[in-house]
């Protein structure tokens, strides 16, 4: 006891009897909990699909790194926004930080109805994607709010 190993034990069994941390999670799966992901005041920020809308917790973070709607020209703050779900949740995706980005009405509508795709890159900065019909490069396109942080990427 007290090895490096023992960090990815369960101790406090009914039995007395350490677990693989594997094991317990094979165990809250079958029984129907669900990891998450918790800030620092224990809200859950990383839902699955254990809920659609965004957490309290998940809005105020998405307000600091979205800072409004992500659509380029988009001039809609945070509190004028709804959080969307990039691979949305009808068709399997999860209400987690890393699928989810604030768009104002209207153009949460082109995303849904007219063929805009939103998509986070690598550092998490959100971009849209044109229909083919008006972009058949598929360019991304960033809001200005983003511009110095992708520029100095791609130098």
């Amino acid at each position: 006891m007290g090895g490096p190993e023992d960090e990815h034990r369960w101790r406090d069994t009914e039995w007395s009897q350490d677990l693989p941390a594997s094991t317990v999670r094979r165990l809250a799966c079958d029984a129907g909990i669900l990891p998450a992901l918790l800030g620092s005041r224990s809200e859950p920020l990383d839902l699955g699909r254990s809920s659609r809308p965004a957490s309290p917790a998940q809005r105020r973070l998405l307000r600091l790194r979205d800072m409004g709607c992500v659509f380029p020209g988009c001039d809609r703050p945070p509190a004028h926004t709804e959080a969307h779900h990039i691979q949305h949740w009808a068709d399997g995706g999860k209400t987690d930080l890393d699928n989810l980005v604030l768009l104002c009405s209207v153009h949460h509508h082109d995303v849904h109805d007219r063929g805009w795709q939103v998509r986070l890159d690598h550092d998490q900065v959100a971009y849209v994607v044109a229909p083919e019909r008006l972009d058949a490069e598929q360019r991304p396109r960033y809001h200005r709010r983003f511009e110095p942080r992708w520029r100095e990427r791609a130098a």
